[in-house]
């Protein structure tokens, strides 16, 4: 067994997972497996992937590149990764992360603690933090994921009661939080094996399955460690930027089968969800009627917008949950 398993999945992502790996070489890391699971890259990633693993480095890195001939989206594809780990840690990371020192200090600061899931504390380019917040609800969702939530958190600059969590730290080593970002964190070997090898309930496409995983660890009493110490900056929506359709039909898609897994008012978040998606267009054609020069407002994007947000939360009852 190794000491740490990497697990990054790819699609479209060169420039990042490029300067992901290269931050990770210069590391004094432990023995370490790296597995790279992509998705039918266009965009260089394979062909970069490819070389990479007949480097000299791929030895260092323990290089595993799974080269899918589809594309898949996130749970999927990180669920390759974790069937084929073996490591005694199993770190779950985007390919927009770069690591840096601390992070092997805080692999030793986890064995001192005996944490079991653990998370680096992410921040912006501006060194501004990225989490952590509340477990989700129907009221984290809507703040985090509709425009309206996206207004009310502009004018509040992101401080919002019972959304964004602001610790204090006094030096201490870690703290605890209930949802870390969940674009980095790490869990120890006997979590896999006591749930296993799923983290989270079957079903999730990108997005959401991480929170069904930290309301999982809660509900079994684990608790998830924040390391303040160690700092890693996150670049974040690279992905939306390309594809944004996934940010209205697969969040909603997940956010629904989340909501009914764990019985957190499925059928008025649904409604909510579909009425908000829906009354941006018309408030978006009177804004644009009433500021015909402002390139904001974009009716027919909001519209296509509500088409894939009415299509996830359909989509998200229509699928079979496992009621056990």
């Amino acid at each position: 067994m190794t000491d740490l398993s990497i697990i990054f999945t790819t699609w479209n992502s060169l420039n990042h997972i490029r300067k992901c790996i290269e931050s990770i070489l210069p590391l004094d890391m432990p023995t370490i497996e790296t597995i790279v699971v992509d998705s039918n890259s266009t965009d260089g990633t394979r062909d970069y992937l490819e070389r990479l693993s007949h480097s000299p480095e791929a030895s260092k890195l323990g290089l595993t590149v799974l080269l899918l001939d589809r594309r898949i989206k996130w749970s999927e594809a990180n669920q390759i990764g974790l069937d084929r780990s073996s490591g005694e840690w199993v770190c779950l990371s985007n390919p927009d992360i770069v690591f840096n020192e601390s992070f092997p200090k805080m692999l030793k600061s986890c064995s001192r603690s005996n944490a079991l899931v653990a998370a680096p504390q992410l921040i912006s380019q501006d060194g501004s933090p990225q989490g952590p917040v509340r477990l989700v609800s129907p009221s984290v969702f809507f703040l985090s994921n509709t425009r309206t939530g996206s207004l009310i958190r502009r004018i509040t600059r992101g401080r919002l009661p019972g959304y964004t969590v602001h610790y204090e730290w006094n030096g201490e080593e870690s703290v605890q939080v209930d949802s870390p970002v969940g674009s980095f964190f790490m869990v120890h070997r006997r979590v896999l094996n006591r749930f296993d090898g799923k983290l989270w309930n079957r079903g999730y496409l990108n997005g959401v399955s991480d929170l069904d995983a930290f309301l999982n660890f809660r509900r079994h009493g684990i608790p998830v460690k924040l390391f303040p110490s160690c700092q890693m900056v996150h670049y974040g929506s690279h992905v939306t930027k390309k594809d944004p359709s996934w940010i209205e039909y697969d969040q909603s898609f997940g956010i629904v089968l989340c909501f009914r897994y764990w019985k957190m008012s499925p059928k008025l978040s649904t409604v909510l969800l579909g009425l908000e998606g829906i009354l941006a267009v018309p408030l978006e054609i009177m804004l644009r009627i009433v500021k015909p020069r402002q390139p904001f407002f974009n009716p027919s994007l909001s519209a296509w917008k509500a088409g894939q947000r009415l299509m996830g939360l359909l989509d998200g009852w229509r699928f079979p949950i496992d009621r056990d």
